[in-house]
C-alpha cells in the first residue's frame, strides 16, 4: 500500500507473480545518436524506443520531428528509423520536460534553417554544471551563432570548425560536443570525456560501430 509516495505498507511473505516487461531505452541517451544521424545527413535505426513509456525526454523526438526530421516510428518493433533529412529548419521550444535535452538540442540548432529558440529551461543551469552557459561557450568556440537567455538559448544555423573545447566533467556536455564535432570542418578535441560513463557508457563504441570518426585520445 502506498500513500502518496511519502508512506508504504508491504505484507510479509508476499509471493509475487512473474511477468514479462520490456524495459524501454533512455530518451535523454537515444538523443545524441539520434541528432549524430540528422546532422550528418544519414540514416540510422535506434532499438529499443518505446514510444508508449512515459519519459518527458521522448517530447525530443516530436521536437526533431518539428523541425523537419525524417523519423519513422516502429511501435510494433520498437524502434525508430532515422532517414537522411536535408531541410531541417528552426522553431521555438519550451523544454520544462525535457531538460537533459537542451545541450543536444542546441547542437540540432546550428544545422537548422533559421533561428532555433529553446526556452523553460533555466534549472540546466543548475544541473553538473551551468548547461546552458557551458555549451553556448564551447559550441561558440566552434563557430556558432548562439547566445543564452534566462531560461534557455538561441542559435542560429551556424557552420561549425573543429576546436579544442572542454567538457566541464558533464556527461551531457560531452557527448553533445562530440556530436557536434561529427559535422564540424576539422578536428574537434573534447577535454575531460571520463564523465560520458555516468549515464552512456558505451557512447563511443556505439558511434563507431556506425562508422563515426570518433577516438579516444
Amino acid at each position: 500500500v502506498c500513500d502518496n509516495y511519502s508512506y508504504y505498507s508491504i505484507s510479509g511473505k508476499t509471493v509475487i507473480t512473474g511477468f514479462d516487461y520490456n524495459v524501454p531505452g533512455d530518451f535523454s541517451s537515444i538523443a545524441f545518436p539520434l541528432v549524430a544521424a540528422l546532422i550528418t545527413n544519414s540514416e540510422m535505426t535506434i532499438a529499443h524506443v518505446d514510444m508508449s513509456d512515459v519519459q518527458g525526454d521522448k517530447k525530443i523526438i516530436d521536437i526533431a520531428i518539428e523541425m523537419g526530421a525524417q523519423i519513422k516510428i516502429d511501435h510494433a518493433n520498437y524502434c525508430v528509423n532515422v532517414l537522411p533529412s536535408q531541410n531541417l529548419k528552426g522553431g521555438e521550444f519550451n523544454i520544462n520536460n525535457c531538460i537533459d535535452a537542451i545541450t543536444i538540442l542546441a547542437v540540432l540548432g546550428c544545422f537548422a534553417e533559421g533561428e532555433t529558440v529553446i526556452r523553460g529551461a533555466a534549472i540546466a543551469r543548475q544541473k553538473e554544471c551551468n548547461r546552458i552557459k557551458c555549451i553556448v561557450n564551447e559550441l561558440a568556440k566552434m563557430g556558432a551563432d548562439i547566445k543564452e537567455t534566462e531560461d534557455g538559448l538561441v542559435v542560429k544555423r551556424s557552420q561549425l570548425v573543429g576546436a579544442k573545447v572542454y567538457s566541464y566533467a558533464d556527461h551531457r556536455v560531452a557527448m553533445s560536443l562530440a556530436v557536434a564535432g561529427l559535422a564540424a570542418t576539422g578536428v574537434t578535441e573534447i577535454k575531460d570525456t571520463d564523465c560520458i560513463a555516468k549515464s552512456y557508457k558505451d557512447f563511443i563504441v556505439d558511434m563507431k560501430s556506425v562508422e563515426a570518426n570518433i577516438w579516444e585520445c
